[in-house]
């Protein structure tokens, strides 16, 4: 099966300024790659926040709970704070190689972790979605759950219409 980007995800500071400004201000920006198994490919701005090395967070399979996982996993590593950084080692997810954050090739969110990273990251960060093809593992499934977790989200479609 071919490679190719079904989704772009951009991210950036949930609030800008005192007056709580809804400009966008974006931080780093991922892609969803399909095929044989789903990744994303990170893209943070210049200097980054945090080194991390491999810039692909994988999407364990082909289901929404694996895809919203996917994206808390992304956030965590590249936007989260110390704290987030000693849970991500405590759980095996992270470790510490030179004060690069070096990313589990198969990590694993418990129930409790999920819960933990939504509410640390969903304060901190928002999220824009633009879907490329009617086929992206980011459903409206996937949005819903991050909603309900609290995240800004903001969905564009460039999907295909039927012709006249």
């Amino acid at each position: 099966m071919p490679r190719q980007s079904t989704s772009l995800l951009t991210i950036g500071p949930r609030l800008l300024s005192p007056w709580a400004d809804r400009a966008w201000r974006v931080s780093a920006s991922a892609q969803l790659v399909s095929g044989s198994g789903a990744y994303w490919i990170v893209t943070p701005t210049l200097p980054a926040q945090h080194a991390v090395s491999q810039a692909e967070v994988s999407v364990s399979a082909p289901f929404p709970e694996a895809v919203v996982d996917s994206v808390l996993f992304l956030l965590a590593a590249h936007f989260g704070d110390n704290e987030v950084e000693n849970y991500l080692v405590e759980t095996h997810n992270v470790s510490l190689k030179g004060g690069t954050r070096e990313l589990a090739p198969f990590y694993e969110l418990a129930d409790t972790a999920r819960d933990y990273l939504a509410s640390k990251m969903s304060a901190v960060v928002r999220l824009g979605f633009t879907r490329l093809d009617d086929l992206s593992l980011v459903n409206d499934e996937v949005v819903a759950a991050l909603l309900r977790y609290g995240f800004d989200v903001e969905v564009y479609d460039l999907t295909s219409t039927p012709e006249v």
